[in-house]
């Protein structure tokens, strides 16, 4: 079943989080910084945001907003005080976050498209179920959810060397834009437009 993602499910997807996605930056901050951000993306009306739950157990989270950098300034903005203990803490244990850390002020500005300010953020499910199509569920229910909130162009960052992804991603009609390079790899940014008849399913 998919549904909406709600604040007691944080601690799961957190854990499928760091799981599935701990080679990314903020799964090396700690299960912390990501339970803070998930707070703070759930608080958000910039926020779009489902799970996968099958027997009562979270097994696949999907997330989304209507406009990333609003997001995120809202979450820095709101949780602060709470997510600078955090950064601090991740920063004493591996100083060399610190130029990832910088970096990451700069994601907004790397991954512009035009007027394209929806963006596909965060996607992962349980090994065991990921050959039933639900990754292409989830984005499929995301979308639809946007269209309906007229929301017209979505866009979506993956690495280059993720090749399932990207050619999950070019099956349901994203178009790649531009390339980048971000925490030193390189990353495509794709985009999808939201038609009437959602053809891109």
């Amino acid at each position: 079943m998919i549904r909406q993602m709600r604040k007691e499910d944080i601690h799961y997807v957190v854990k499928l989080y760091m799981d599935y996605m701990f080679d990314s930056f903020f799964a090396k901050l700690d299960e912390k910084f990501l339970s803070i951000m998930f707070d703070g993306l759930l608080c958000s009306k910039y926020e779009i945001s489902y799970v996968f739950e099958k027997d009562g157990e979270i097994a696949g989270f999907i997330t989304a907003s209507t406009n990333t950098k609003k997001l995120f300034n809202e979450i820095l903005k709101k949780r602060m005080q709470a997510l600078l203990g955090v950064i601090l803490a991740g920063l004493f244990r591996n100083p060399h976050f610190l130029c990832q850390l910088v970096e990451s002020f700069f994601y907004s500005k790397k991954t512009l498209v035009n007027d394209t300010h929806a963006e596909l953020l965060f996607i992962t499910i349980e090994p065991r179920y990921r050959k039933r199509k639900l990754s292409k569920e989830l984005i499929k229910t995301v979308l639809d959810q946007l269209h309906k909130m007229s929301v017209f162009k979505v866009k979506v960052t993956t690495q280059r060397k993720n090749y399932v992804v990207n050619k999950l991603l070019e099956g349901l009609q994203f178009k790649q834009v531009r390339s980048f390079s971000f925490y030193g790899k390189v990353n495509l940014v794709y985009e999808v437009a939201l038609a009437d008849d959602r053809k891109y399913i």
